[in-house]
């Protein structure tokens, strides 16, 4: 199995990453093996590595047969890395011509070099598989164009506009602007505690139609970016409504009050400079208009008397009717 193992390496960042010194490139080729290591910089190679489609340094990429095999994810030690190759070699070997044993082979391996998925985990999964069947009715969607992480919490924020970020950053690498990808989906969003979106949803029938779905009108929106230096920015309207909804019969006076906050959602591509990171910004703004929705019922007298008073005013109508049909055929008789 021809590998040529690709590295790229930013000097500036080598004392926090694990260093390949000059001597172990030296033993390295020693070894009379069908394997070519190659080492490139980034720095003053910038059209290969776009080429290539490195995202992060420094990153260990494996060829085989001169197109892209994998990239190594895993820890920098000998004996972690050793395993991986062996794995890899061993299943490659054992399903040589059969359709797709790359893809399967770095599914397989990765699974193995992986801990058992947590319920939460797997639950996402299935509804991350859901999204990408409805969006592949319009678009091609394809599993490696969408590495990414889960994000999940909460903000305090103030009573007035504002906006928060979501930007790929890591302590130990550096990300290439020209190549960052911030395409996301929304699994959750939502103002407010999470009490007043669980009382509209246990009285439903109780406010008014589609009052649940825009307190949290982003849920399973999916936001994907195609070209470099795109990314899609998200103007939240945020209107405050307050629910007064009875909880008994109408001689009884309690009620339930409850307060949340409906969303109008606007979003729309953004262009950034190729040498700035593209983000996904979320800015919001507290509209200074307030809802106030309110139900009440009858009392049982003031229907029965608006009842009668429908029927009383139906037969003096149906009088007045009668008897001027009456005078004019009166009239014409004679």
């Amino acid at each position: 199995m021809d590998i040529a193992a690709e590295e790229s390496l930013d000097k500036k960042i080598e004392g926090e990453a694990h260093k390949y010194s000059d001597e172990d490139y030296n033993e390295a080729k020693k070894v009379e093996l069908p394997v070519m290591v190659g080492k490139v910089d980034c720095v003053n190679h910038v059209t290969v590595c776009q080429q290539e489609g490195i995202m992060a340094y420094p990153t260990l990429r494996m060829f085989v047969d001169g197109q892209k095999y994998a990239d190594y994810n895993g820890h920098r030690t000998v004996i972690e890395m050793v395993h991986w190759l062996s794995a890899i070699e061993t299943k490659h070997k054992s399903e040589k011509g059969t359709e797709n044993k790359i893809d399967s082979t770095v599914h397989d391996i990765a699974h193995e070099f992986t801990l058992e998925e947590k319920p939460e985990e797997k639950e996402w999964a299935e509804k991350i598989k859901k999204h990408r069947h409805m969006f592949s009715a319009t678009t091609n969607w394809n599993d490696d164009d969408h590495p990414g992480c889960q994000l999940s919490g909460f903000l305090n924020v103030d009573r007035s506009p504002g906006n928060f970020h979501i930007i790929a950053r890591s302590k130990s690498k550096v990300f290439d602007p020209r190549v960052t990808n911030v395409s996301h989906e929304v699994h959750h969003l939502s103002f407010g505690m999470p009490r007043p979106a669980d009382f509209a949803k246990k009285n439903a029938g109780e406010v008014p139609p589609h009052f649940v779905e825009s307190t949290q009108a982003m849920n399973g929106n999916v936001y994907v970016t195609k070209n470099l230096h795109e990314a899609h920015h998200h103007y939240l309207k945020v209107i405050t409504t307050n629910v007064d909804v009875p909880l008994a019969y109408p001689r009884n006076n309690n009620k339930q009050f409850t307060t949340a906050y409906q969303i109008l959602p606007s979003s729309h591509l953004s262009l950034f400079p190729e040498d700035t990171v593209p983000e996904a910004k979320f800015a919001y703004d507290l509209s200074p208009i307030a809802i106030s929705y309110k139900k009440t019922y009858m009392n049982w007298y003031d229907y029965v008397t608006k009842l009668m008073a429908i029927v009383g005013g139906t037969f003096t109508i149906v009088g007045l009717l009668e008897s001027g049909i009456h005078a004019a055929t009166s009239k014409k008789n004679r």
